[in-house]
């Protein structure tokens, strides 16, 4: 059971575009998209990682890869896939080249097409002009549907040349993120003034370069709007609930600090880290909180009134 490293973007564009709301533009939905690419945790293969492998690996005579049984429209039958890999004797039904491939249930195709269709506005695609996501909608209700594609793998035929590495993503470079970014902090801030201190910091796998081999200044991402508002409006602790909150977050999200009207899960947080804050809460004050009120008030303000309120 895999997911799909082409697609990885266009699972994020799908799960975006349907939280956002209408007035919510193409940009600012780009920029969620890319963070939560950046922020990806788990581990997300190309399929042609396993057409690689058989090749380099003789043992390994066939590669079967099937899409998620089932019709029904969901993140599993759109965005993951499985694989068989055969070792030994051939398989007398392989094709000659022991590669084997499913198709997609018809209304997961179509499911898919509609995702990758959001995809394409979302990356500058003028196929339907939008500035918007409530434009966007419209609009794309009234236009034809677009073909779908027959599989989830999107790839899998291994002609594209790459370094083994780049079959996958970094499931771990989120959580050094999370680490590295207070170590940087904290060593410059005995190393320059405050005033030439970063607002912000944003991790790479590797800098643009021009043709002639110098920094693309102008590829370079821009920082997190989050990150530059969680720098310029800070609003510290108001008690010791909130000093015991703001510090666990802090902790959790591996920040120098967390202001108590940042939204846990707009600096990064997920289910994951939200069930650490829970765990983290009870070992300090012995308070079972259940995992759906971190949900439900998702700033330490909130979440303090709430605790304060339940006794």
């Amino acid at each position: 059971d895999v997911r799909s490293l082409p697609l990885l973007a266009v699972y994020h564009a799908s799960v975006q575009f349907f939280q956002a709301d209408a007035a919510v533009t193409r940009h600012e939905l780009a920029e969620r998209v890319r963070r939560q690419v950046a922020r990806e945790e788990e581990l997300v293969i190309d399929p042609d990682f396993f057409t690689v492998l058989r090749r380099t690996l003789p043992a390994i005579t066939a590669v079967e890869l099937r899409p998620r049984i089932g019709a029904a429209v969901t993140e599993l039958t759109k965005f993951r896939y499985d694989v068989l890999l055969r070792i030994g004797a051939a398989n007398e039904e392989a094709p000659g080249d022991g590669m084997v491939a499913y198709r997609l249930a018809p209304p997961v195709a179509a499911g898919l097409a509609v995702d990758e269709r959001v995809f394409g506005w979302i990356e500058g695609e003028n196929e339907i002009p939008a500035s918007t996501v409530g434009e966007f909608r419209r609009a794309v209700a009234a236009a034809p549907a677009r073909p779908a594609r027959t599989s989830p793998e999107a790839g899998g035929d291994g002609d594209r040349p790459q370094a083994p590495g780049l079959f996958t993503n970094n499931p771990l470079q989120a959580k050094l993120a999370r680490k590295l970014v207070p170590v940087l902090r904290a060593h410059l801030k005995g190393s320059v003034p405050d005033y030439m201190m970063p607002a912000a910091f944003v991790l790479l796998d590797h800098l643009p370069l021009t043709v002639n081999g110098k920094v693309d200044r102008k590829a370079l991402p821009p920082p997190a709007a989050e990150a530059l508002a969680t720098e310029t409006a800070y609003a510290p602790p108001r008690g010791p609930e909130e000093e015991m909150l703001a510090g666990i977050w802090a902790d959790v999200l591996g920040l120098p600090r967390v202001s108590v009207e940042d939204d846990f899960f707009a600096l990064g947080g997920h289910s994951l880290l939200a069930a650490q804050v829970v765990a983290r809460v009870r070992d300090v004050t012995g308070r079972q909180i259940p995992l759906a009120l971190v949900f439900a008030q998702p700033t330490v303000a909130a979440l303090a009134a709430a605790l304060a309120g339940t006794g």
